[in-house]
């Protein structure tokens, strides 16, 4: 809940002290959520949606009781959303069957350079929202009825991949800025259960040959 909203009328306070509600910011209430339940003295903390109130991700390292917030993603950027977009054009519900487009990713072959509309030569990569925009727009919907061929599977593959590499790069740059090796991810996006297990592999590679 972000400060200045009217959720206080909406929600059930009634015979509450409405000055013991606190308005949080999304991304950190995400953040804390993975943290404190993490048992971590400190850690990194990636987290990612579709959109969340100012932002629709952050980059942060959490320090005792303190949160440090390095890197904030644009609502217009959002890795979530585009995700969700990408998921509506080979027929499927975006915001629900997510997870059927990672699944179908496992059955093409990603294009090497992955999603025209990313940057890779920044700190961490980011989306430009009017690329994105433009090529979202012109990927042909399928309907229902018609089949799912290589040409979906690849668009999976390709959105899954770039993903995966788009994390992974979050989490080297923090580990290069921070030293710290220990990582919470949150959000709808760190429900990506492939993506989750690429970065579990990095870092039991790390760890053995660190």
């Amino acid at each position: 809940m972000r400060d200045g909203f009217t959720y206080d009328r909406k929600l059930p306070l009634e015979g509450y002290d409405h000055s013991r509600v606190i308005y949080v910011n999304h991304h950190q209430a995400h953040a804390a959520s993975e943290f404190y339940a993490s048992g971590f003295p400190e850690a990194n903390i990636i987290s990612l949606d579709g959109n969340g109130g100012s932002e629709s991700g952050i980059l942060g390292v959490w320090w005792g009781v303190n949160i440090e917030i390095i890197k904030a993603i644009s609502n217009r950027g959002s890795w979530g959303l585009q995700y969700e977009l990408i998921t509506e054009k080979p027929g499927f519900r975006r915001h629900s069957c997510e997870g059927k487009v990672m699944g179908l990713a496992a059955y093409g072959t990603p294009d090497p350079n992955g999603l025209p509309f990313i940057k890779w030569d920044g700190d961490i990569p980011l989306i430009e929202p009017a690329s994105c925009r433009n090529f979202i727009n012109a990927i042909p919907a399928r309907k229902k009825e018609d089949p799912i061929t290589d040409y979906h599977k690849n668009l999976a593959a390709t959105l899954q991949d770039s993903l995966e590499r788009a994390v992974k790069r979050k989490a080297e740059y923090f580990y290069e800025e921070t030293g710290i090796r220990r990582l919470c991810l949150a959000g709808c996006s760190a429900l990506n259960c492939s993506m989750n297990g690429k970065l579990a592999l990095i870092s039991v590679h790390n760890s053995t040959s660190g």
